[in-house]
């Protein structure tokens, strides 16, 4: 079973459905989602940019803060949220609050992802649902490239899964505090 770039669909009026296959057993990619040291090797984005601040409280009720810098550019951008659920190895669920430049100030409405990872033989198939506060934004985000933007992350996942140890990897969160 080979990996296969990330696919999106409209789903609803406010949803879409982003699906990818990874070749690696589901702890281990749920490690890769879920551990903040992790996580800052391969959720980079366009090329050019770094993960600067990646900070996670991965439980129900918990927090997490991500931030990106392109230092060509001079940009910055950043993801605020909390966790609505977590089920080990097997869903996350989330609201998202995207920032944009040094403010830190969240803008738009938020997004609620849904993620689930379903393990299939050697593979893991993880399912991502983001819901948006209406259609036109759906839309938006989905004509301006989100399943390519999200497939230049998890090729850099692909590359790093065959790296990784999944024995001594736990689902602890790095905590909030800096």
């Amino acid at each position: 079973m080979t990996s296969k770039p990330a696919t999106a669909i409209a789903d609803g009026a406010q949803s879409v459905v982003v699906t990818r296959l990874f070749r690696a057993p589901r702890a281990l990619v749920w490690s890769a989602f879920t551990d903040p040291n992790i996580l800052k090797l391969w959720l980079h984005g366009p090329d050019g940019w770094a993960m600067v601040d990646c900070r996670m409280d991965v439980r129900t009720g918990g927090a997490f803060a991500w931030r990106w810098r392109d230092a060509a550019l001079g940009a910055e951008v950043g993801l605020t949220g909390s966790y609505l659920a977590v089920e080990p190895e097997a869903r996350v669920q989330d609201i998202q609050h995207f920032e944009r430049g040094p403010t830190r100030i969240p803008m738009g409405t938020p997004t609620e992802n849904d993620v689930m990872f379903d393990e299939i033989g050697n593979a893991t198939r993880v399912v991502t649902r983001i819901t948006y506060a209406a259609e036109e934004l759906r839309d938006q985000v989905l004509h301006q490239g989100l399943a390519e933007g999200m497939e230049q992350s998890y090729a850099m996942l692909d590359r790093l899964l065959p790296q990784l140890d999944v024995t001594p990897i736990r689902v602890a969160g790095a905590g909030l505090a800096s």
